[in-house]
Order: C-alpha cells, then structure tokens, then sequence
C-alpha cells in the first residue's frame, strides 16, 4: 500500500461516526499539529475504507488534504471485509455502494481487516486550506 496526500474531496464514506469519537480525534489532531495515521482508501474510487473519523475531523479542521494509504481494494486479497454487527452481512461491493451513493450505512457497520500499516507524521499545516485553495 502506498501512502500519498489526496484532496478531501475525492474520498467517499461508507459509514456514518460517532460524532464524539470525531471531536477527540480532531482535538487530538489540533493538539499536536500532526496527522499520523493515514485513511484507507480505494485508488479506483475514493472509498474510505478505515478512518472516517479521521475523514471528518480532518473536514471539521479546514484540510483540504488528508494522508491517506492507497489499494486495489477489490483485487487486494490482503484486505477481507466483516461487520461489527450481526445483522449485516458486509462485502466488498456493498461498502463500494454506498460510498459512491452517499446512502452511509450505520456506524461501525464494515470491519475491515488489512496488515498492520506503519504510523507517519504530516504536519497539519500541510493539510491545511490556503487562500488560492478551493473550499470543501
């Protein structure tokens, strides 16, 4: 998996947070100045695959980047997919769905399972919107 910095608005949910998970994550992000863990996504469609709290409090923070690690979601035999929830029955295709239909399933829905991904350090200034920036 490669880590790159992608614009925000290219990345699709799948899920919907918990609206205080993303507080703590954004004042964790504010504190320090830095962004270590980068979101999962798929390179063909922008499908957030781990991180939408991190997504979110990024959006919250003005970011017009995000770290992000890429993968061939669907062809990544490394990545399997699972559910939190009994009553779901989770696959590849259905978080591809409803990321791109914007019709967000449930927090904490889609369990992903991937190999461990090492941490890295962007400043959040780097994320940052500046003023030649489009807004989000």
């Amino acid at each position: 998996m490669k880590t790159t910095v992608l614009p925000i608005q290219a990345l699709r949910p799948h899920e919907r947070v918990r609206y205080m998970n993303v507080l703590i994550v954004l004042w964790s992000v504010w504190r320090t100045g830095t962004f270590t863990h980068p979101i999962l996504v798929d390179k063909e469609s922008g499908t957030i695959l781990d991180g939408h709290h991190r997504y979110f409090a990024c959006r919250l923070l003005g970011c017009s980047r995000v770290p992000c690690y890429v993968t061939d979601y669907h062809a990544d035999t490394r990545i399997t997919v699972g559910s939190w929830r009994p009553e779901y029955v989770v696959t590849k295709e259905l978080v591809t769905q409803h990321a791109q239909s914007g019709k967000l399933m449930p927090h904490k829905t889609s369990r992903h399972f991937y190999p461990e991904l090492p941490s890295t350090h962007f400043s959040l200034d780097s994320l940052l919107l500046k003023n030649d920036d489009n807004r989000v």
